[in-house]
């Protein structure tokens, strides 16, 4: 008797320390477990939870986390679309029309248009150029040429033109922000897809100085914010350059008088021939 009693106490003694152990870990699980409102729950239960990044999150629940908290876009899915954005807003109880896809605008037309001061003899790398000779080139905003912005796009959305600056195409374009993130003078910028016309240029100069260095750059002649050149007077200077608003219709006649031919007209990206150059 004693035998079976050593032999079954172990097995009691374990079996009683695993229901012990399991009660207090299912009690700290529920005591200390964070807390998801019902909101989260249904936000969570929206995101298509393919993790891939786009939005650029780690995954759906962080980008679903970052919406509720600190009142991120809700647009930032390429996934979910159109449809994802609607039910988001319906949601949150946001106004979906405010949520318009984007897309990565390039402000520079510079490329053969514009010439270098000296030799570069680093890595063919944006950033590379930037870090050890930033006064190459002869505009020190423009458009360095290499390509970084095309190499870091997953869905093959932008291209580099024969006239060696980068194109995007709005229809691939999923506004992922990385390009952004690449270029080391902040040429890329974005802004929705619903935008007529931007601005191809970020030289703060004026005048000679800027067509000394491209011939596709802002001279600051505030012809554009003139009421003649535009009856709605929506666009305004800002320093030497236009600051163009998202609903700017009555450009047609400011882009024919520009001298320096700096305006980009969405229209003409879309119907831009891909004839790509390796970066």
């Amino acid at each position: 008797m004693e035998n079976v009693f050593a032999i079954l106490l172990p097995i009691f003694t374990v079996a009683g320390l695993g229901l012990v152990f399991g009660f207090v870990l299912s009690f700290a699980s529920k005591r200390f477990a964070p807390e998801i409102n019902e909101t989260e729950e249904k936000l969570f239960e929206l995101l298509p939870g393919v993790n891939c990044g786009a939005c650029g999150y780690a995954g759906c629940q962080a980008y679903g986390k970052a919406i509720i908290k600190s009142k991120e876009e809700i647009n930032k899915c390429p996934v979910g679309g159109d449809e994802l954005v609607g039910k988001i807003a319906k949601l949150m109880g946001v106004d979906a029309s405010s949520a318009l896809k984007q897309f990565a605008a390039v402000h520079c037309q510079g490329g053969k248009n514009t010439f270098s001061k000296a030799a570069y003899l680093g890595i063919n790398t944006c950033a590379g150029e930037a870090l050890t000779t930033p006064n190459r080139g002869a505009c020190e905003w423009g458009c360095l040429g290499y390509g970084d912005c095309v190499k870091v796009c997953d869905f093959d959305a932008i291209h580099m033109s024969e006239d060696g600056y980068p194109v995007v195409d709005i229809d691939k374009c999923t506004a992922c922000g990385k390009c952004v993130k690449a270029c080391p003078r902040a040429v890329i910028t974005l802004i929705p897809k619903t935008q007529k016309i931007y601005l191809g240029c970020r030289n703060p100069q004026k005048g000679k100085i800027v067509k000394d260095v491209c011939s596709h750059g802002c001279i600051g002649c505030r012809m554009c914010s003139l009421p003649k050149f535009t009856p709605s007077g929506k666009v305004k200077m800002k320093g030497n350059l236009p600051e163009i608003p998202s609903d700017w219709d009555d450009y047609e006649i400011s882009v024919q008088k520009c001298p320096g031919k700096c305006f980009v007209v969405m229209e003409d990206i879309k119907t831009f021939s891909y004839e790509t150059v390796s970066p």
